[in-house]
């Protein structure tokens, strides 16, 4: 049973959600506007519109316009007719309001990509992660982040407690709302990260998720010898039909973290997942 402060950083986590989703509906619906307009940026900009900068801030949901620019530039700019504009309404009053990145990142390192990861996860119903070295980071329990984090150079002591912080909502915006798989190779339990009670803790934890129908986490044997995902660790998500999203890919980088929806860049990771999965056993056949 969960105490009263957990299931108020689950509505607070839930909430954040909400407010992404309708975040990612505006800015998804401004930019089709934009484009279905056929203007030119020379003509909006002639228009009385913000600055281009500013506009493409609502269009990745970095920043929200307030309703009179929202109007005018909808109904008077795009042209977008009055129904449609009822959604827009909608969109930006239920989603003004702080992202888990506005409210937690402030300060941190902006590594492009990753806020986009974020922002994607507030809106995906499916999540398929292949973890080659270490537990995914919507998964990992509190220690097993602090141990990650201590052996950062690049991090303070603030930037890792912010880190988790986000970490945390991350996975109580996900667990129990998006039907998640993940592969983790037989290394990623080898290895202890935070020493033998941490990583004991870390594992009965994804145990609970697997008992709890939470997720299906499976494990990659050593003994399968060679396989398809030596390269790194890659996330897939899905989306619910009504919000648009196209399928998409995301990868860690050392510099710049990747996503894609390249269709032919997708079916590549899709194939690699499917055989993943296929050569993996269930976590606690594993572990039995």
């Amino acid at each position: 049973m969960k105490s009263s402060g957990e299931r108020w950083e689950i509505t607070r986590a839930q909430h954040r959600r909400k407010v992404g989703r309708y975040r990612r509906a505006l800015s998804r619906g401004l930019q089709k506007a934009r484009k279905e307009s056929g203007l030119t940026w020379e003509e909006i900009r002639a228009s009385g519109l913000p600055s281009r900068t500013t506009i493409q801030r609502w269009e990745n949901g970095d920043g929200i316009p307030t309703l009179p620019e929202l109007k005018f530039a909808a109904l008077d700019v795009y042209k977008v007719d009055e129904r449609k504009f009822e959604d827009f309404k909608l969109w930006l009053r239920e989603g003004d309001g702080p992202t888990t990145w506005e409210e937690n990142g402030k300060g941190l390192p902006d590594i492009p990509g990753f806020r986009t990861l974020i922002d994607l996860e507030d809106v995906c119903d499916t999540y398929r992660m292949w973890a080659p070295v270490v537990i995914p980071g919507p998964l990992q329990i509190e220690p097993y982040m602090h141990a990650m984090f201590a052996v950062s150079p690049t991090l303070t002591l603030s930037d890792a407690k912010a880190m988790a912080t986000i970490r945390m909502e991350r996975q109580a915006k996900l667990v129990g709302d998006v039907a998640i798989t993940a592969v983790l190779a037989e290394e990623v339990l080898m290895r202890h990260i935070g020493g033998d009670d941490v990583m004991q803790e870390q594992v009965q934890y994804l145990r609970r998720l697997t008992a709890e129908r939470l997720a299906d986490i499976r494990v990659l044997p050593l003994s399968g010898g060679a396989h398809c995902g030596t390269l790194g660790e890659f996330y897939l998500l899905d989306f619910p039909l009504d919000t648009e999203e196209p399928p998409t890919m995301y990868c860690d980088g050392w510099i710049v973290s990747h996503y894609t929806s390249d269709d032919k860049k997708l079916a590549s990771f899709e194939s690699r997942f499917a055989e993943l999965e296929a050569q993996s056993v269930p976590l606690e056949d594993f572990l039995t």
